[in-house]
């Protein structure tokens, strides 16, 4: 499937981060408070809704797929400055929530996932609205691979995955 971008740079700065840290928020049963490693010189504070589906210490150590240009949010009250991606899948015992991974590639904190054609991200300090990701299609491609509008994002040489800790989330499913 050929890419629906007329440009070979993304809009998108999506990276690989490590949870150092993570956090129950008091105020909040869903949100954990994380702090997260994306190559930079401090880690980002990101707030995600993943009380129901990892404990704190199945986050710390994990790597996870970052949108770090996304437009710095409030989420519970505290700054969220990021998002992680993962996939869900709805079935009949109810929602599975996996994290997407860099599954077996040799990334690092900071390392670029991009998908083909794109080289490049085409400007990683314009920050995005959420709802320019909404218009775009992240998926579970045929592989178990992650696509980005059909078209399946690489860091380091290698795709990115669902969480393989996880069990349920199939192809078709939405990230």
């Amino acid at each position: 499937t050929q890419s629906t971008w007329a440009s070979n740079e993304s809009p998108f700065d999506l990276r690989v981060g490590r949870i150092l840290a993570a956090e129950r928020m008091p105020e909040s049963e869903k949100l954990y408070v994380l702090r997260v490693d994306v190559g930079e010189a401090a880690p980002r504070q990101i707030c995600a809704g993943l009380q129901a589906f990892y404990s704190v210490d199945a986050l710390v150590g994990h790597d996870v797929l970052v949108v770090a240009n996304l437009k710095a949010a409030k989420l519970g009250g505290r700054d969220s400055d990021g998002m992680l991606l993962a996939a869900s899948h709805k079935g009949p015992d109810g929602e599975i929530v996996a994290l997407v991974t860099p599954a077996g590639a040799q990334a690092t904190p900071g390392s670029i996932a991009l998908a083909e054609p794109h080289v490049a991200v085409a400007n990683p300090a314009k920050r995005i609205k959420a709802s320019k990701l909404r218009k775009h299609k992240f998926a579970i491609g045929p592989a178990g691979t992650v696509t980005l509008d059909g078209v399946e994002l690489r860091v380091a040489g290698a795709g990115l995955a669902a969480d393989p800790a996880v069990q349920g989330i199939v192809p078709g499913d939405l990230v």
